[in-house]
């Protein structure tokens, strides 16, 4: 029974004796005390009944109450959970705040390095491009020198072969010259007697010695330039003597002379051989 019930009771009870002492009193002032006694009795089993009621409507309440207050004890629990987790849950969130302050921190401080190194960046993106232009400028360069270079590679692989065949004509009029050495050597004997003049005292004129250094390209024009020139004492008109090893080519005359050099034409009559470059050239008789 709960401590509400018990004074409850309690009240009902001392009411009960209050209405009986005043009953008393009150059947000792009248006459007609029984029927007011059944009066009374009946007016307090009512009241006593009502009481009753109202106590089982009281107990019925009370009991709706424990009940509503155990419900409320246990939502008040269960709230104490609920806002000690949520406790916990808002310390665990200031922790985490915390720490995503200090994360962000972090992180600002490494968006400042990283903006300094990507300014960085691109700023050695920059020389790099303008590294790489200067390169290609460099490269185009390289490869238009390349270009010219394989052409010229390609014209002297061609001057080569060209050359080649001209070692094997040279070859071939070589064994041919061989051929004619003695032939070539009595025709000279035979020019020497038939031109007297040639044979010129080697006392009386200057020796003079070259190289020729040059021929005409054209067959007709029949120049040849020789290395000696008036320095060397080589004047319009003289007579060289070509001849290459111990073997005669030719005769020529000066014809046009400088300081360091002297044009000659070939005297056709007296000639046994092409004149070709680097062949020597003399005034003495050969």
């Amino acid at each position: 029974m709960s401590t509400l019930t018990r004074v409850l009771i309690v009240v009902i009870l001392v009411m009960s004796l209050v209405y009986l002492g005043i009953s008393a009193a009150l059947f000792s002032y009248r006459v007609d005390y029984k029927d007011k006694l059944e009066k009374e009795t009946s007016a307090h089993k009512k009241d006593v009944e009502e009481k009753e009621a109202a106590i089982l409507k009281l107990k019925g309440e009370s009991s709706d109450r424990m009940k509503n207050i155990t419900t409320l004890e246990s939502n008040m629990k269960t709230l104490n959970q609920d806002m000690e987790t949520a406790r916990n849950e808002l310390n665990d969130w200031k922790n985490n705040s915390v720490k995503l302050t200090n994360d962000l921190t972090a992180l600002n401080n490494s968006y400042e390095k990283l903006q300094a190194s990507l300014t960085e960046q691109i700023q050695k993106n920059k020389e790099l491009n303008e590294t790489l232009e200067k390169l290609q400028v460099t490269k185009d360069d390289a490869v238009k020198e390349r270009t010219t270079l394989e052409e010229k590679f390609l014209q002297a692989q061609n001057t080569i072969i060209q050359l080649e065949k001209n070692l094997a004509t040279l070859e071939q009029q070589y064994l041919v010259q061989a051929k004619d050495l003695d032939q070539t050597k009595t025709m000279l004997d035979e020019y020497k007697r038939k031109v007297p003049t040639l044979l010129i005292d080697a006392g009386a004129v200057k020796l003079v010695e070259g190289k020729v250094t040059a021929i005409s390209d054209k067959p007709d024009l029949n120049i040849i330039m020789i290395s000696v020139g008036k320095n060397d004492g080589v004047e319009l008109g003289m007579r060289f003597t070509v001849y290459r090893a111990d073997k005669y080519v030719a005769k020529v005359q000066v014809e046009k002379v400088e300081a360091q050099w002297a044009a000659c034409f070939s005297m056709k009559e007296f000639q046994s051989d092409a004149i070709k470059i680097n062949d020597n050239v003399t005034t003495s008789p050969y």
